[in-house]
């Protein structure tokens, strides 16, 4: 179990995170805000890569910066960025990676041909990595993030470059991992986590906004959203949220505090609610 208690974070005078407080067990959660609202601030301190200025981040009640190397032992991580050298081809660059996490040659082998398996990329060993697309790139950094089997697993916008394919590829890979570790992956894209996190935490302000099921957080706006025609004009306590194709017609999403008289409401939905929390 992952544990922030009274997490603050500033850089100069901005205060990026503000009496965070949040626990992670088994299963999967989407860390889930706009950007600029301090994911990857928040990720790299889970990480050890920054400090809180206050308050503590523990495992199972051990504080993560004094367990040092035991703690990176058990965690694995996708930045948002991560490097690797383009004249590395994904078995290079994995079995790398592997030699400087400790693994013997045999173990090394294995796990390499297993995770290149399991990301879709046995044909692109051999290529140099410089030559791969971006989504191919990406799932490298998947793989690498996977090759100490970790506890706990820490991905930082994980589908950036993916297409739908290659997307759907990734959630059944996070449905398999989910059963026995924790996997915290931060995202702004609300599909990425809409079917596959079991608990969406939500983060306003530098702080613990929301924490809940994708259905529960949808249901505290169950009745209140319709779609309307784009003529439409809104009144007070209705808010436009997107505009919809049902068809060659185009509606408008909307959000209404009270019942609206000759439409019947609509499925609320994940991005339904993140507009209404950071506005749209």
């Amino acid at each position: 179990m992952l544990q922030l208690e009274h997490v603050y974070k500033s850089f100069g005078s901005k205060q990026v995170t503000r009496d965070m407080n949040i626990t992670f067990e088994r299963g999967v959660y989407g860390l889930l805000a706009p950007n600029g609202a301090g994911k990857s601030t928040l990720m790299k301190m889970m990480t050890t890569l920054l400090r809180p200025d206050k308050g503590s981040i523990t495992w199972d009640g051990e504080d993560i910066i004094g367990m040092d190397e035991q703690y990176r032992g058990l965690l694995g991580y996708l930045p948002q960025d991560f490097g690797y050298y383009p004249n590395y081809t994904p078995r290079q660059f994995l079995s790398y990676i592997a030699a400087l996490q400790g693994l013997s040659d045999k173990e090394s082998k294995e796990r390499v041909m297993h995770l290149l398996s399991m990301v879709g990329l046995e044909d692109a060993a051999n290529k140099k990595m410089k030559a791969l697309s971006g989504g191919m790139v990406q799932r490298v950094g998947i793989a690498q993030s996977l090759l100490n089997d970790p506890q706990l697993l820490i991905l930082d916008e994980p589908t950036a470059g993916l297409d739908p394919k290659e997307r759907v590829r990734f959630r059944n890979i996070i449905h398999a991992l989910a059963a026995d570790r924790t996997v915290i992956l931060s995202t702004h894209i609300v599909s990425d986590i809409e079917t596959i996190a079991s608990q969406v935490v939500m983060v306003k302000d530098g702080s613990l906004y929301q924490q809940d099921s994708p259905a529960g957080l949808c249901a505290q706006y169950q009745g209140h959203i319709y779609e309307v025609p784009m003529d439409m004009p809104m009144s007070e306590g209705q808010r436009v949220l997107d505009e919809v194709q049902e068809g060659a017609q185009t509606l408008q999403r909307i959000y209404c505090q009270e019942p609206l008289s000759g439409f019947e409401p609509v499925q609320a939905n994940l991005e339904d609610v993140f507009l209404m929390v950071y506005g749209g």
